[in-house]
């Protein structure tokens, strides 16, 4: 009985094998090829269709990282949205020339440059107008004591980047002075809080800020 059967099995194999054959005779070669041809096609296109997906990810990526980032253009500025958000803290002196945010460092009136102060204890805060990935942040310390002829004027500060309420300090000293540039890992930011921690070697009272940049720097 179960040689019967398998020999039923076999001629039914052969008799399948017999008809795929027949089937390639009678398809032409030419079919065969454009089937596979179309194949092809459809793989190269899948292909395609996958690498134009990824570089439209990537450019979109990059264009996001290039927004946050703002490459070396200052977003310490009123044009930019920043603001200084604990002003009724904090001094401008010659009203609001004194502001820390503005483009002209350099102006000298007859009394004295324009600055933001604010006392020991206290602090001068900077919020974006968004989160930035930054890495940099320059400041200019009132350091005009020549005209009175004074020594180095030098300050004790320490300052933070906050993001989302949590502080990370990025610089502590007791020997700030003139401009500062402060490198520190990238990061999102959006606020810097410069808090007056000693006064300075001639007004022990006072922090003063002429300039504040911030900005992400490649170098």
């Amino acid at each position: 009985m179960n040689i019967y059967k398998y020999i039923g099995n076999d001629r039914r194999r052969s008799q399948e094998q017999n008809r795929i054959q027949q089937f390639h005779s009678n398809v032409p070669l030419q079919v065969i090829c454009k089937l596979q041809f179309q194949g092809e096609l459809i793989l190269i296109l899948y292909i395609f269709i996958i690498q134009a997906t990824e570089q439209e990810c990537q450019i979109s990526i990059s264009e996001q990282k290039s927004i946050l980032k703002r490459d070396f253009k200052n977003v310490l500025q009123k044009q930019a949205g920043a603001l200084i958000s604990e002003a009724r803290q904090n001094f401008f002196s010659f009203g609001n020339l004194g502001s820390c945010l503005k483009d002209d460092p350099y102006s000298i009136f007859a009394d004295g440059v324009p600055y933001t102060n604010c006392k020991i204890g206290k602090k001068i805060s900077i919020t974006l107008m968004q989160k930035y990935l930054l890495n940099t942040l320059k400041l200019w310390f009132w350091d005009l004591g020549y005209i009175f002829s004074e020594d180095i004027r030098y300050y004790t500060i320490i300052v933070y980047t906050v993001l989302n309420g949590v502080q990370t300090k990025i610089y502590d000293s007791n020997l700030a002075t003139s401009i500062v540039k402060i490198k520190f890992d990238e990061q999102q930011v959006e606020r810097f809080d410069v808090l007056n921690v000693g006064g300075n070697t001639y007004y022990r009272n006072n922090l003063d800020i002429i300039k504040a940049d911030a900005y992400y720097s490649f170098s």
